[in-house]
C-alpha cells in the first residue's frame, strides 16, 4: 500500500512529496514498520514520469 502527504521541512524552509510505505507481513510479531521515502518536487515529478512510462509500457505488454 501507498500512502502520499505533503510535509514541511524542520526549518520551514522547504516541502517534500512524502510516500509512506506500508509493509506486506514481513515484519512479524513486533508490529508493524512504517517507512516514509521524502522527495523533493523534482524527483517527485521523476518519478511520477518514470511510473507512467511503466504503466504505458505494462498496457503495450498485455494489450490493455
Amino acid at each position: 500500500m501507498l500512502q502520499w502527504r505533503v510535509k514541511q521541512s524542520i526549518d520551514g524552509e522547504a516541502y517534500f512529496i512524502g510516500l509512506k510505505l506500508r509493509p506486506d507481513n514481513y515484519v512479524g510479531p513486533e508490529g508493524s514498520a512504517t517507512n516514509y521515502i521524502n522527495l523533493s518536487i523534482d524527483a517527485a515529478e521523476q518519478a511520477k514520469s518514470d511510473l507512467e512510462t511503466c504503466i504505458a509500457e505494462y498496457k503495450r505488454l498485455s494489450g490493455r
